[in-house]
């Protein structure tokens, strides 16, 4: 189809070098080839627009960020109808080599930075109304299905079907070349499970999460109830929290104890996790068991950290010193999500993230797009989480956080930006997800979660259309739509609260399946 562009679903991660082919036939010079991240805004027609990043061959000119130039000295040559043309990409050195019919043909040396995720490959059409055909091998055919005889040339993993053999240590563009993950089975982190309510009278034991949970995050699916978090490091005597709401605990036990395997509920009727005949799911979370004290900051903190998953939960008590002060997480690296509750007071839910401005951030019991004034400028660093001179995070008060890192295969703290368009922008995580949770940060729009355990999710399709609200007390509904893929989810409604036009959005995202070994559903 002429003006229009394909993007690989593949991203190319940090210390990789990947090689692919394509012939050029009909209507040839209209064809231009490149890589481009994942903005989907961004294509790699020549002069195409420049929301994201990219490099784009073509003719005898290069496309950089939407700037066409034709290059002096050693210069791009254009390819002919049947031509075999290979492109090099090393991730490190960002470097982008082309070939024509096995001779290198022209280095482009400065790929640019990308500040919107990793690149992939992209091929474009730029004849208006005549469209052109590319026959595209990322080393599964070297026939180029028939047009030429094949080869069989493989890359240096001995992986492989290609015409030409790829440049030293440049890889076939396939999750087999992939890194194996720190996390083979994220289940032992991140695991949801579904149960119905037995009205109370007795306990009553949920099993199956794999572990014991350090976070117990629990949300009534058929009645209208509050989201209600319950953690190890506080402990399960009356702490529970609710998501959708400013309250500190009420003091009463609706979970009776934190398990090997999974939860137990109280033996009284409570409607935010036992109500009779309801449906609950609970999300949970693995920590660092019990909680340690930790003198990194200027407040000692207790922190149970998981620092393979990424995950800590911190409490600790304010001096209300009318100063930033800090508490130590615990983590290996700087967390790009906290989530920060006031226990003693009716103060908001304060989540930070990079994403927000300086001194901004979000609150998770409401719809609000970013406050000014409410988080430190000083953003987390590797030991420490700085905590401005407010109530709602730095207080004379008790307080709990939550800190969340990016783990390659397991986890993604990122952002992007909707269409409004039902065939929504693809969002690549490098996984399966198991769950994501979302919020528009460029206007107001509620908080909305999918995972993978819950209709449509069940029904071995991609399709997601069971969203529930860390924000309201909403029961399960169907107004939202999304696809969890094996790389990323891609979103599938017009709706606001996950994919408004131009509007820019954070996630978090756990995996079911790191990219590596996902199957397709």
């Amino acid at each position: 189809m002429a003006y229009s562009t394909t993007r690989s679903t593949f991203f190319c991660p940090a210390g990789t070098k990947w090689y692919w082919e394509f012939v050029p036939t009909t209507n040839y010079n209209y064809a231009s080839c490149g890589i481009t991240t994942n903005s989907a805004a961004w294509d790699v027609n020549p002069g195409g627009t420049t929301d994201g990043h990219g490099v784009a061959f073509y003719d005898v000119e290069v496309d950089i960020d939407g700037t066409r130039t034709t290059p002096s000295g050693p210069a791009s040559t254009a390819w002919a109808s049947g031509d075999i043309v290979g492109f090099a990409y090393d991730v490190d050195a960002n470097t982008i080599k082309k070939y024509i019919n096995g001779s290198l043909d022209y280095t482009y040396s400065s790929v640019p930075v990308s500040t919107d995720g990793p690149y992939s490959p992209t091929f474009g059409d730029f004849g208006g109304s005549v469209a052109a055909t590319i026959n595209v091998n990322f080393g599964a055919d070297s026939s180029f299905g028939g047009l030429k005889t094949a080869q069989g040339n493989q890359d240096s993993n001995g992986i492989g079907d290609f015409y030409y053999e790829p440049p030293a240590d440049h890889l076939a563009l396939c999750s087999s070349n992939l890194a194996s993950p720190e996390i083979a089975l994220p289940t032992d982190h991140f695991n949801t499970v579904l149960y119905a309510g037995n009205g109370g009278g007795s306990t009553d034991a949920i099993t199956g999460v794999g572990f014991s949970p350090g976070l117990n995050w629990i949300k009534g699916r058929t009645n209208a109830t509050s989201n209600y978090l319950t953690d190890s490091v506080r402990g399960i005597a009356g702490s529970g929290l609710l998501s959708d709401s400013t309250a500190a605990p009420d003091g009463i036990e609706r979970i009776a104890s934190l398990d090997s395997d999974g939860f137990t509920t109280a033996d009284t009727l409570y409607s935010y996790v036992n109500t009779s005949s309801a449906n609950y799911v609970a999300w949970n979370w693995k920590a660092g068991g019990a909680a340690v004290s930790n003198t990194d900051g200027s407040i000692t903190s207790s922190v149970s950290a998981n620092t393979t998953a990424g995950f800590s939960i911190v409490s600790y008590t304010s001096p209300g010193t009318d100063v930033d002060e800090t508490v130590g997480h615990g983590l290996s690296q700087k967390p790009e999500m906290v989530l920060v509750k006031n226990l003693d007071s009716t103060f908001n839910w304060d989540v930070w993230t990079p994403a927000l401005a300086s001194e901004k951030d979000l609150i998770l019991n409401s719809d609000d797009d970013e406050l000014s004034s409410r988080w430190s400028a000083t953003v987390p660093s590797a030991s420490l989480v700085t905590l401005r001179d407010s109530y709602e995070v730095n207080g004379t008060d008790d307080y709990i956080a939550y800190c969340f890192h990016s783990v390659e295969g397991y986890s993604k703290v990122g952002t992007y930006v909707g269409n409004s368009d039902a065939d929504g922008p693809f969002v690549y995580t490098g996984f399966h997800p198991a769950f994501t949770m979302c919020k528009k940060i460029s206007g107001t729009g509620n908080w909305i979660i999918f995972d993978n355990k819950r209709p449509d999710a069940g029904t071995n399709t991609n399709v997601n259309d069971s969203s529930l609200y860390p924000n309201l007390t909403e029961y399960e509904g169907d107004s939202n739509h999304n696809d969890f893929v094996s790389n990323g989810f891609k979103l599938r409604t017009t709706g606001g609260d996950n994919n408004e036009s131009g509007s820019t959005y954070i996630y978090l995202a756990l995996a079911e399946s790191p990219f590596k070994t996902s199957n397709a559903r």
